[in-house]
């Protein structure tokens, strides 16, 4: 008993019942067989009536005279203690290396048997783990010929046991045979394989989505003697993903169409408001024969009619442009540059330097980039007197940063805007900008252009969606 430290008596031979009636256990180090089983030493007695330490008396009163305690070895470690008495003192002495052989294979089997059971035990959890796993466990040769499937792999892929054992992959749908060839190869070579996320067929001609990892099977030796793959069915995920997705992009939408109809309040209040006082200007000035400042007034009231009238042109043309699952970011831009060059006549440049600087936005971030493209497209057609305009997504230290640059006449950004014209495109932009997280720069100097800067930290992406 290795918990214990303790010899327990299991079994004799040649003896009377009543002589293990006074002891059944010895604590290791204690008694003759206690001694043997601490030291790993023989230990044989001559004269068993003269031994004060020999405690079994019925064995002495049985005229048993010598005892030889040999320990039961396996490898290093002492596992038992054999104990034979003798009637006749020679014996003891003559038998040793006999009592110590025998010693030697009892105690080998002892250990053998001892990690048979083990090995028992520990199979016999790993197919209760195997069994009852949700997932699909599978082993195949090398070749792919399938050698194991579990209740998993049956409620996964449909197929039982009987009808999957010593098919080729039967779970493989036609148009992926050689993806799943190519990854036998690779396993084959002695490479694992991690959360690879692919498409499986089901005996009812479904597809579920499944991720897999898979591992080659090695004896002792290291050889690789099959394959194993764990598959999880995460098709219902991938449905919630989607659904997530599609309810973030109309969430995203119904708020953009709040955003623009407070935008569309806001300006409209604004210009309604110039045109208001002008009007009322022309009236006064008409009313006195001022008839030059009434028409130049006139003048400026049909500058604004224009330039509300291109506005509201951008904003049709910006409400047409939506970013959608299927189209993306980056197609939504390139169709949205390719109207805005048909109307404009500004060529417009879009470069992507890194394809992180491009993915993993929400539907949310991806329309208010979108709507900060357009303002600033917008500003050029309007103001730059540009003949071209670049667009540029970087990633740099964990940021996505936007670069919209056009080859205009550029302006003085530390000047006031004309005090008797309304300006909200720049402050739209900037709150647009912090409404996600980032931060928004305008550089220009006349005569030279304009360089509007947004930057988006990853963390604050990761928060805004």
């Amino acid at each position: 008993d290795e918990a214990r430290q303790e010899l327990v008596f299991k079994l004799h031979r040649g003896l009377f019942p009543e002589a293990f009636k006074e002891i059944t256990r010895f604590p290791v180090g204690e008694g003759f067989p206690g001694l043997v089983a601490a030291s790993g030493e023989v230990l044989v007695v001559t004269d068993l009536a003269a031994d004060a330490g020999f405690k079994r008396q019925a064995v002495v009163a049985r005229e048993f005279r010598a005892m030889a305690s040999v320990p039961l070895r396996a490898k290093d470690r002492v596992v038992g203690v054999l104990n034979v008495a003798y009637r006749r003192k020679a014996n003891a002495a003559e038998e040793l290396g006999f009592l110590t052989a025998i010693g030697n294979q009892i105690g080998l089997a002892i250990e053998n048997a001892r990690l048979f059971a083990r090995m028992e035990e520990t199979l016999g959890y790993l197919n209760a783990v195997i069994e009852s796993s949700g997932d699909a466990i599978i082993t195949t040769d090398l070749k792919g010929y399938i050698r194991s499937w579990n209740p998993g792999a049956e409620r996964i892929y449909g197929w039982t046991a009987e009808e999957a054992l010593g098919q080729h992959l039967p779970m493989v749908p036609g148009h992926l045979l050689e993806e799943a060839g190519s990854l036998l190869a690779r396993l084959r070579a002695g490479e694992t394989i991690f959360n690879f996320e692919t498409q499986r067929l089901h005996k009812s001609g479904r597809l579920p989505t499944v991720v897999v990892t898979a591992s080659p099977v090695r004896d002792a030796s290291g050889k690789i003697i099959g394959l194993a793959g764990i598959s999880r069915d995460i098709s219902e995920h991938k449905r919630l993903e989607a659904e997530i997705s599609r309810q973030r992009q109309s969430l995203a939408v119904y708020e953009e169409r709040e955003r623009i109809a407070r935008e569309m309040h806001d300006g409209l209040a604004q210009v309604l408001g110039y045109v208001n006082t002008k009007a009322q200007a022309v009236r006064r000035f008409l009313a006195v024969g001022k008839t030059e400042e009434a028409q130049a007034h006139l003048l400026q009231l049909e500058e604004a009619a224009r330039e509300v009238y291109g506005d509201v042109r951008e904003a049709i043309l910006g409400l047409r442009t939506t970013v959608s699952s299927e189209t993306g970011l980056i197609r939504t831009l390139e169709e949205y540059l390719r109207r805005f060059e048909q109307q404009s006549g500004i060529r417009a440049q879009l470069l992507i330097t890194d394809r992180r600087a491009v993915e993993g936005f929400s539907p949310l971030v991806e329309v208010q980039l979108i709507r900060v493209v357009q303002e600033s497209l917008t500003n050029v057609n309007k103001h730059a007197q540009a003949s071209e305009v670049r667009i540029q997504f970087e990633w740099s230290d964990g940021c996505t940063r936007i670069t919209i640059e056009d080859n205009g006449g550029g302006f003085n950004p530390d000047l006031p805007p004309r005090a008797d014209w309304p300006q909200f495109g720049l402050q739209t932009m900037r709150e647009r900008t912090e409404g996600i997280g980032g931060s928004l720069e305008v550089h220009s100097t006349p005569g030279a252009g304009t360089r509007i800067c947004v930057t988006l930290p990853f963390e604050a992406l990761k928060e805004a969606t």
